[in-house]
């Protein structure tokens, strides 16, 4: 289940805050998180794609690039079901005849695979972690990537709170 139709499912039915995770790439995403029922949210692959975080730059620039907007899911990267950017890599562990070792060995064999590749410059053949919102990722530096999210949550906010103003006005002149 996606989490915009998750959040406000778990928020009528619990008295805890709730975090929305999943999806939210942008400034958008937050708001709507928000306007679901959401306490706050929790982001992670625009972050990953930015130059601060532990992935290689390999798969930085894989995040930042028009491929990030196909993703798909595998449990060739670890034995788990996980999200990546598709790739030749994803593509020969999905196939049918591939066997997938159980997690923690098939994540030790995709790592032992990995280190070539990255010292290669082969993308194609490293797991690149990614969420369906991949390719929303465009900062490269996590200290222009927050304080402009910050802004543009903001200045959605105030267009979203004019308009629900402008309409409750326009609305108690049509009485």
């Amino acid at each position: 289940m996606g989490t915009f139709s998750l959040v406000p499912q778990v928020v009528d039915v619990v008295d805890v805050p709730v975090i929305a995770a999943g999806g939210i790439g942008d400034a958008r995403g937050v708001i709507a998180a928000l306007a679901l029922g959401a306490a706050g949210v929790q982001m992670g692959t625009v972050f990953l794609a930015c130059e601060q975080s532990g992935a290689s730059r390999l798969h930085r620039v894989a995040l930042r690039s028009r491929s990030a907007g196909h993703t798909a899911l595998t449990r060739g990267f670890t034995g788990r079901l996980a999200r990546g950017i598709h790739n030749s890599l994803m593509e020969e562990l999905n196939r049918d005849e591939t066997e997938v070792l159980p997690y923690p060995l098939q994540r030790a064999l995709v790592r032992n695979l990995a280190i070539p590749a990255e010292a290669a410059g082969r993308s194609d053949l490293l797991p690149l972690w990614a969420g369906q919102s991949a390719s929303l990722s465009t900062c490269a530096d996590v200290s222009s990537c927050l304080p402009s999210l910050v802004e543009e949550v903001s200045e959605i906010a105030g267009r979203v709170m004019h308009w629900s103003a402008t309409r409750g006005k326009n609305d108690s002149h049509s009485e």
